[in-house]
């Protein structure tokens, strides 16, 4: 049996869809899965060793610029005869890929689909009963499987979870280990502000007032993320400096060797970003920072507790990437103390 998932991007919407992985192969321990992913998420799933090929498409793979080598993809996809072809993204790029593929597909009903066109290119659609992003890919993963002849039940999402694994290649552990042990860090909290939508920021100086606050009040060593990869913790780290508040910053590594960091961590502390959900996926607690997007909807699934102590900032701009033109920030609503106070909240449950 030869199954194809597709989801492409982004690095919080594969780490959503890893769970279905897992329920796939619990369904069909001997299925051929494979996964089309775009370049910035691939190194989740280049070496997972459940995957029997993970096609690479580059970032923006409809651009003129990478046109020539989709289509080359694309024909290479035609070869193989799909059981199933699983559209867990919804969206008119995925759809304009298996359009040209061959076998049954699956995908959302038209009122759980992200654009509607998508429902007129699968032929299966499943209507999950559930709010949160991966509860419905599960449901998605499911329902395909019972229309391909599942036997088994499905597990129920504690047994699922516990055969979740994540385990870089042996340099990556290395890099991080000598790295935390060079620094001295043995209880690192990570902090993350970088987020792709402006509406998800945090102001910079309540991140700097609430790594000033985790110095002095916890036990905690905060190591920065992004510094070098995004303006956001770039200013923070700026203003750190300039007030001589201790932080530590992570080098630029790449997506595994930080996956191994995020592992290592106490506890990471950051908007709705990819972070967060890789970080909830691998048993790291978070504390996470939600205002136009929904923390019951889109929020922490796996780790105990994290849905809870992550925070749902009142804000009318939802699901918008943008703050409506003149409109207050609600993001500066919550105060760093608000954080803090989750943090302390965090560490009182660990002891």
């Amino acid at each position: 049996m030869h199954i194809l998932i597709m989801r492409v991007s982004a690095i919080g919407d594969v780490i959503h869809t890893l769970p279905a992985l897992f329920l796939l192969k619990h369904y069909f321990p001997h299925a051929t899965i494979h996964w089309a992913v775009q370049q910035k998420a691939a190194p989740l799933l280049e070496h997972h060793p459940l995957l029997k090929h993970a096609w690479v498409f580059p970032d923006h793979y409809f651009s003129p610029y990478n046109l020539k080598t989709t289509i080359m993809m694309v024909k290479k996809l035609r070869t193989i005869k799909w059981d199933a072809i699983i559209d867990f993204q919804g969206l008119t790029k995925t759809s304009l890929l298996h359009l040209f593929l061959k076998g049954k597909k699956f995908g959302f009903s038209k009122e759980h689909t992200r654009e509607k066109i998508c429902h007129w290119t699968t032929h299966y659609h499943d209507t999950p009963t559930y709010s949160n992003i991966v509860q419905k890919n599960l449901s998605l993963a499911s329902f395909a499987a019972q229309h391909l002849g599942a036997i088994t039940k499905s597990p129920a999402p504690e047994n699922l979870v516990s055969t979740f694994f994540f385990t870089p290649p042996q340099e990556h552990i290395d890099t991080v280990s000598s790295w935390l042990e060079h620094h001295d860090i043995s209880r690192p909290i990570l902090i993350c502000p970088n987020t792709t939508w402006p509406s998800k920021h945090w102001p910079q100086a309540h991140w700097v007032e609430c790594i000033r606050l985790i110095n002095e009040q916890t036990n905690l060593q905060p190591i920065l993320v992004g510094a070098t990869m995004g303006a956001a913790a770039a200013q923070v780290a700026h203003e750190c400096h300039q007030n001589t508040i201790p932080i530590t910053i992570c080098p630029p590594w790449n997506l595994l060797t930080l996956t191994h960091l995020v592992k290592q961590a106490h506890l990471l502390l950051c908007p709705d970003s990819g972070l967060l959900h890789l970080a909830d996926y691998l048993g790291t607690p978070v504390i996470g920072i939600f205002g136009p997007t929904s923390k019951i909807k889109h929020g922490p699934f796996w780790t105990k507790g994290n849905n809870e102590q992550s925070i749902q900032v009142p804000c009318p701009h939802h699901y918008k990437k943008h703050h409506h033109p003149g409109a207050i920030d609600c993001m500066a609503a919550l105060q760093p103390q608000d954080i803090i106070q989750k943090i302390h909240n965090v560490i009182n449950n660990d002891q």
